[in-house]
This record gives C-alpha cells, structure tokens and sequence, in this order.
C-alpha cells in the first residue's frame, strides 16, 4: 500500500502552525471557532469516520514510562491504538489516518530523493529514529545535488522538517515532563504531511495538558475543530469539545509556556536547511535548553 505523497508547499495561511501564538505563558492566539462550533458542528458532521483523527492500528509507538499503558505493553496486552485524546498521562504519538495522496506532492515520484523519504518515514512511523534520521540526512544530502531552484528548495524544506520532527521526537521519548511538552510544541508547529502533523498536534495537546499548559492545548484543540469539520463523526467532534471545555475549567492558563517562546521563526529557520548539519544547529540546542 502507498504510505504518503508530501504536501504542497504551504499556502501563507495554512504556514501558520496551530495555535503558535499561543506559546507565550498566559497568552495566546484567540480561537476560532468559538467553544460552542465543535458541538454545533458535530449535527452536520459527514459519515467519514476516524479518517483524520483516530490513530490507525499499524501505527504503535512506545508509551512514557510509569503509565498504565507502558505497564501493559510490557505484559504484551496494549491494545493496538492509543487514543491520543483520552484524559490522563500522555499517550506515545500515532500517525492519524488520512488520504495524503489527494494533497499532492513536493518529491517528485520515481527520483532517488523520493525513496529515501518513504523510507524516513516508514522508518519514523515505526520508532526507529535513527535510521529515521541517517535515512532523512541522506534525502537532504541526495537533494543537494539537484538543480537549483524553487522545486528543490521546497524539497529541502520538506525533508529538512521532518529530520527535525524525527530529532524532537527522538529526544522526547516516553517522557511526560515539560522538557518533552516543549519539544512536542516545537514538533506539532513543523510543515509536515497532513497525517503526521495532526499525530503531532495531538500529541502535543495530551503532554503538554499533562504539565498544566490548559491554554495552548485549547488552541490547538480548537484548531483541530477546524481541520475536522465535515471530516469526522459526532463523537469525536463532541469529545474535542468536552476537552475545550475542560481546559477552561482546569483555568484555561499556561502553567509552564515561557513568554519568548517563538515556534514559528524557529520552523522558518529549519525550513531553510540544507543539510543534517543545519537542521542539528537549529534542534540540538532546543534539546539541550528544553531540560
């Protein structure tokens, strides 16, 4: 079966990674749509199903440690999908389903550059960052040798994002303190295919609940409102309220979000990378900050 086709390049809008203004510490960007659309949208929901938000059952990464999920798999009885938006700790990140396919493609099909790729994130989808990130260096290393211009600009910016994504996750692991909620933020803001951003953000709303962030997880669940209107059943559109909603009582504040916490420069900086050494100068410091 066909893993994934890249994204186009992102429009201005859709550049703007989910909920980023949100990172300042109390602050945040304001939500649209308000807190009631995820309920009143949920009546005209179309019978899709869990196309977009449910973790698919091939996809199964590593709990954190110390949570109920972790102590199962240890006794081989984890179920097959985590959901990423269950109440309590965090949840090991899933690839949501999705036809990435219909979103076109930034790496041309057939081009050495285009197997590596499907190879990185064959490689990511399986935990296996390492090779993930040798696989992810050398598509950046093969693009280095394509003409240059506009279309292998967009190649490098794709591929450098997701050696970046494959280091964050890498470093974050099965932790569930604000260092691995940080490093999630950063993930979650990266221009990567529609599936595997979505995991992300997910991801990201779950840990960073876990560490008290109320607020940044109601932006970006509400931007997953957004994505999954006419896309996703009743239930789910009903769940990501309630979430919303719990996120306000529990104060609606950033407990641990520092004020100069700037995702979006940091995305258009790794974006501009041409090799694993650029993209190391932009995520290795963030990892080593982020303790």
């Amino acid at each position: 079966s066909k893993l994934l086709s890249p994204p186009p390049p992102p429009t201005a809008a859709a550049a703007s990674s989910p909920g980023s203004a949100a990172a300042a510490a109390g602050g945040g960007a304001t939500r649209s749509p308000p807190r009631s659309a995820a309920a009143g949208a949920a009546a005209g929901v179309g019978g899709l199903g869990a196309s977009r938000l449910s973790p698919p059952q091939a996809v199964k990464l590593a709990p954190p440690s110390g949570t109920a999920a972790a102590a199962a798999e240890s006794k081989g009885t984890a179920g097959a999908g985590i959901d990423l938006l269950a109440a309590g700790p965090p949840a090991a990140p899933a690839a949501a389903t999705g036809n990435a396919a219909a979103e076109g493609a930034v790496l041309a099909t057939g081009g050495d550059s285009t197997t590596l790729y499907l190879n990185g994130v064959s490689e990511m989808e399986t935990a296996r960052w390492d090779d993930a990130i040798a696989t992810f260096s050398q598509t950046l290393q093969v693009l280095m040798s394509d003409p240059p211009g506009p279309a292998t600009q967009q190649k490098q910016a794709f591929a450098a994002q997701y050696l970046a994504a494959v280091m964050l996750l890498k470093a974050a692991g099965a932790g569930a303190t604000a260092k691995e909620a940080k490093l999630y933020r950063y993930a979650c803001g990266l221009q990567l295919d529609d599936r595997h951003r979505l995991a992300l953000v997910k991801e990201s709303v779950v840990r960073n609940k876990h560490v008290g962030n109320f607020r940044y997880a109601a932006d970006q669940l509400t931007w997953l409102v957004t994505r999954s209107l006419g896309n996703a059943p009743m239930d789910v559109m009903a769940r990501l309220q309630e979430d919303i909603d719990e996120c306000d009582r529990k104060g609606g504040r950033n407990a641990d979000i520092d004020a100069d916490e700037k995702v979006d420069e940091w995305v258009s900086i790794v974006t501009a990378g041409v090799s694993r050494q650029d993209v190391e100068e932009m995520v290795l410091p963030l990892i080593q900050a982020a303790v």
